[in-house]
């Protein structure tokens, strides 16, 4: 009997988990700096990510909520969570804001993405990483240096690093660059 929930519930898995093709991403104007695996030339490559082109822009503002948003309290502030997103009101608005290290959600959105680093798994979605718990919630951690995501959030700031173009997701740097089967990933390189 236990054999079998097993076999159901990873079938289950293995069918509602989307595959890479289901979120490939289409050339459009956004400009990004590619580099190949073998760190040739670099290259300009022009991609929109798909996956959060309903989102708002990294940092954004927004003056109303979802009507489904939850509020997390978390070390005296408050945090609103949906669809992935988090938020902090300032100043009668609320701005998009990168997870607090800690927090816990009992759900991941459906498009979030399972990454491993030196054999443990990660779960990524929209510039935040998740480790799972034993309860079978999410906690956002530190991203983990070297961990390699297809997309990031739009609105990043551009900057130069040891000479290179990387994005900036507050105080993560991520290096775009070209895998060997030419699909364009993005490296967490640092985190201050």
């Amino acid at each position: 009997m236990r054999h079998l929930f097993f076999i159901t519930l990873i079938t289950s898995i293995l069918i509602i988990v989307p595959t890479a093709e289901t979120f490939a991403q289409r050339p459009i104007k956004r400009t990004h700096y590619a580099h190949n695996a073998k760190h040739r030339k670099a290259t300009r490559v022009h991609y929109k990510h798909r996956k959060y082109t309903n989102l708002p822009k990294w940092g954004a503002r927004v003056t109303k909520l979802h009507a489904k948003a939850s509020l997390i309290k978390w070390r005296n502030h408050n945090y609103y969570f949906h669809s992935g997103v988090y938020y902090s009101k300032i100043n009668n608005k609320y701005k998009i804001v990168r997870a607090p290290i800690g927090i816990r959600v009992a759900v991941l959105p459906s498009a979030a993405t399972r990454v491993v680093v030196k054999l443990k798994p990660y779960y990524y979605y929209y510039g935040t990483f998740y480790v799972k718990q034993n309860d079978n919630s999410y906690e956002t951690v530190n991203p983990p240096v070297g961990a390699k995501v297809e997309i990031l959030p739009d609105g990043l700031e551009e900057v130069e690093y040891n000479g290179e173009t990387v994005y900036k997701l507050d105080d993560i740097s991520f290096k775009p660059e070209l895998t060997n089967d030419g699909k364009l990933v993005y490296e967490v390189i640092r985190t201050e």
